[in-house]
């Protein structure tokens, strides 16, 4: 049975960062979008309250929510192109920083904070790097320094110092002030940083920022959900030694997986954790050989069809899959330089098979239900691809995979959680 009710902390940590990307359906000013998070985030406190980990005291929001969106830049955007918002329990004497992953509304979110991974210009050395700072500039790759790519350098600049908090907000701070000022308690004082998909990348990498510029005294963990790389071997190297696997607080109920921390929670059929350390390669090689990531056998070249019976050879390799000539020139782009940059993945990985029929809420707010065509669930090397449409079907589902499966597949929480919720993401 999924849990309906009396989430685990691990659970909880998830919905805050669901909530987080409350606003990515909408457009409107920076505060506007802040404060549909806002309203968002108060009625989930109030609907579930004591549900939640951390009992009968409560979860208070400390600082925002933000916002940034690209338009500030002089660009036409009005979405919600970075969110953020922390949280504290007192019963825990526990933080929650969660942070919204990419905008799947938003080009330029796609563009500039996803695909700007080049290997000859878009990597940032790690060291002296300010994200309260200007907005970084990126120089070449070094492997034997640690470097960061644009994308995740100008995501942690934008939730450090750009985000547009609500009137409201309990701190006038931006949220790098607001970390770096941060006091624990005592030294059992928690801080956990949480997000999906691009948060995914950006919370591990913001986390690791505040452990080496903050004062703080406690214990600093992330747990990131379906995270790209993001940065070289040699940062990740770094960041490996700082976060060693840790047991989540308290009790995890039975069927949520996500029982220790500083793990990227990964989906085998999503490839966006495969990116950009693995998702570009020709062959996938090692322990990733069988995780069919777009559904697909690497080995076979003729496992899809277009619904008539003829088979197409169909390129695993995603930017031949993205739609949009301008988004899929990114990709290509990326795909021929991404590998030489040497993009490193977190050597804790807690992964698991997507399960079908898999339920949804699509763009209409209305619940949904799909199942790939030729699935069977004992045997996901059978797995055929064909319905007409070809690539931007495909795409969509791999995009329904991305965003829906980790809630209720690898936390084990309830479709009607989401539902009660009512995000459209």
């Amino acid at each position: 049975m999924r849990t309906t009710s009396n989430f685990d902390i691990t659970q909880t940590a998830f919905l805050f960062s669901w909530i987080s990307n409350s606003a990515v359906s909408l457009t409107g000013t920076e505060t506007a979008l802040a404060q549909e998070v806002e309203s968002k985030l108060k009625k989930a406190l109030s609907t579930f309250g004591t549900q939640l980990g951390g009992g009968s005291s409560g979860w208070q929001i400390t600082w925002g929510p933000g916002v940034f969106s690209l338009s500030s830049q002089g660009q036409s955007d009005q979405k919600s192109d970075n969110t953020a918002f922390v949280v504290y329990n007192d019963s825990l004497d526990m933080y929650v920083v969660a942070i919204a992953g990419t905008n799947p509304k938003s080009t330029l979110d796609f563009l500039v904070e996803d695909g700007e991974v080049d290997a000859i210009k878009d990597l940032v050395n790690w060291q002296g790097f300010d994200p309260l700072g200007a907005q970084p500039t990126s120089t070449s790759a070094n492997p034997k320094m640690a470097q960061i790519s644009l994308s995740t350098a100008t995501g942690l600049w934008a939730l450090a110092s750009q985000l547009q908090q609500v009137p409201d907000s309990p701190s006038t701070e931006s949220l790098g002030e607001y970390l770096k000022n941060l006091n624990a308690t005592n030294a059992k004082t928690q801080i956990l940083f949480t997000g999906h998909s691009l948060g995914g990348a950006l919370a591990p990498t913001l986390a690791r920022w505040f452990k080496e510029n903050s004062s703080f005294q406690g214990i600093t963990t992330a747990m990131p959900i379906a995270g790209p790389t993001a940065g070289n071997a040699t940062y990740q190297t770094g960041w490996n030694t700082k976060f060693l696997s840790s047991a989540a607080p308290g009790t995890i109920n039975e069927g949520n997986i996500v029982n220790r921390l500083n793990y990227n929670v990964k989906c085998k059929q999503d490839l966006v954790p495969y990116a950009w350390s693995f998702i570009y390669k020709i062959q996938q090689l090692g322990s990733y050989a069988d995780d069919l990531f777009y559904f697909k056998d690497s080995s076979r070249s003729d496992l899809y069809c277009n619904g008539t019976g003829q088979t197409i050879g169909l390129d695993s390799k995603m930017g031949t899959l993205v739609p949009g000539d301008t988004e899929k020139a990114i990709a290509i782009a990326a795909e021929t330089n991404a590998f030489v940059a040497d993009y490193a993945s977190s050597l804790l990985i807690n992964a698991f098979d997507c399960q079908f029929p898999m339920d949804y809420i699509d763009d209409n707010g209305n619940s949904q239900s799909f199942n790939p065509c030729g699935y069977s669930p004992c045997d996901v090397t059978t797995l055929q691809y064909c319905t007409p449409g070809e690539f931007e079907t495909y795409f969509k589902e791999l995009a329904l995979v991305h965003v829906w499966s980790y809630g209720q597949d690898a936390f084990n929480i309830d479709f009607s959680v989401f539902q009660e919720l009512s995000i459209n993401v």
